[in-house]
């Protein structure tokens, strides 16, 4: 293997894609049942293992960022009015390593569980008539994406999004 193959191999040029299958809409409470498809690129890798998360995004203004949240990050830009508080929602894995050859397919199920709890936009009663009010007098703006990545020993890992419509 020359130079030039052994950078391609570490950028994963010419190596595996992920691709998800799934639905684009699932209801609160129930499970986000997918299946991702990894295909082998030009050359032989080794996979290590393939994780699934489900994720939300929420663009907050200033100063309303929920620190209570589990699992959340804090992100802000220098001169922006708007955090982003980054939350994982559910997450699986496969952790069997394995070889995949040139063009082969490998296909992962996963079953997801998709409970917002307090995390989602609406709720009964007065409660949730608060959260409500408050959602929309701050414009938060809460986007739900699905994830998957297979993660390839020396080199740049295969992955693949999805946006996920979530219906509360």
């Amino acid at each position: 293997m020359g130079f030039l193959d052994k950078v391609k191999g570490a950028l994963n040029i010419g190596g595996s894609k992920m691709t998800i299958n799934g639905p684009g809409t699932v209801q609160n409470g129930a499970n986000l049942d997918f299946t991702a498809v990894l295909i082998g690129g030009k050359m032989e890798q080794n996979i290590t293992s393939v994780q699934a998360q489900l994720i939300m995004s929420e663009n907050q203004p200033q100063g309303m960022v929920n620190r209570g949240m589990n699992n959340a990050m804090q992100n802000s830009t220098i001169g922006s009015t708007q955090n982003k508080v980054v939350q994982t929602i559910a997450q699986d894995s496969v952790n069997q390593a394995f070889t995949i050859q040139p063009g082969e397919q490998k296909e992962f199920s996963f079953s997801l569980p998709v409970n917002l709890g307090g995390v989602g936009e609406s709720g009964a009663g007065f409660m949730g008539a608060l959260n409500k009010l408050n959602n929309m007098a701050s414009s938060q703006r809460r986007m739900y994406k699905l994830k998957v990545t297979a993660d390839i020993e020396g080199s740049t890992d295969a992955s693949s999004e999805m946006r996920i419509d979530i219906q509360l």
